[in-house]
């Protein structure tokens, strides 16, 4: 093939790849298979580490989780995300009114 012929050469979109693959066309052509690398699933305390995140575990009365639930299920979003939003938000405006925040 010339270089003039590879510069016309249709490049295909990802939404253009994905919709080739769900009417089972054969897209490995466009992908450089030489170069791929294969790597294993990524454990979860891995990203966890790799983020400098520690643990840390919380009780809560059975009614504030209700609560908390009841929020989360009307946002849509997950409680360990709610959490940490609102603990942060908190955190803020303590440190906001203290002028004592250590960034």
């Amino acid at each position: 093939m010339s270089k003039e012929q590879a510069r016309k050469r249709h490049v295909p979109t990802a939404d253009e790849l994905a919709e080739m693959a769900i009417r089972g066309e054969n897209v490995t052509k466009h992908y450089d298979l030489k170069s791929a690398k294969v790597r294993g699933p990524v454990d979860k305390i891995e990203r966890v580490q790799d983020k400098n995140i520690q643990r840390v575990n919380v009780d809560f009365a059975q009614p504030m989780l209700k609560e908390l639930d009841a929020i989360c299920a009307d946002l849509n979003v997950p409680r360990q995300s709610l959490i940490k939003t609102m603990l942060r938000q908190a955190m803020d405006r303590y440190f906001s009114n203290k002028k004592l925040r250590k960034t």
